[in-house]
């Protein structure tokens, strides 16, 4: 159905991601504006570059700023 195909994985943010742990590998929640309400989704960093990273998520590869980067509260 139509609300399957749109259901994304959301997850809780637990603070800003220290740069020491911005490394290739490392899972990270980021937030996302989706229909209107920030919410936060799961990924882990791919590649990193000067001042941004690549996030590897459920439906692709997309660039983020570093201060963008929170840990996932378990």
């Amino acid at each position: 159905d139509a609300d399957a195909e749109d259901a994304f994985e959301t997850c809780q943010p637990d603070g800003s991601l220290p740069i020491d742990l911005v490394v290739v590998g490392q899972r990270v929640a980021v937030p996302f504006c989706i229909d209107g309400a920030e919410v936060m989704c799961p990924g882990a960093i791919s590649q990193i570059k000067e001042g941004r990273v690549n996030v590897k998520f459920e439906d692709g590869v997309y660039q983020v700023a570093r201060s963008r980067l929170f840990r996932i509260a378990v």
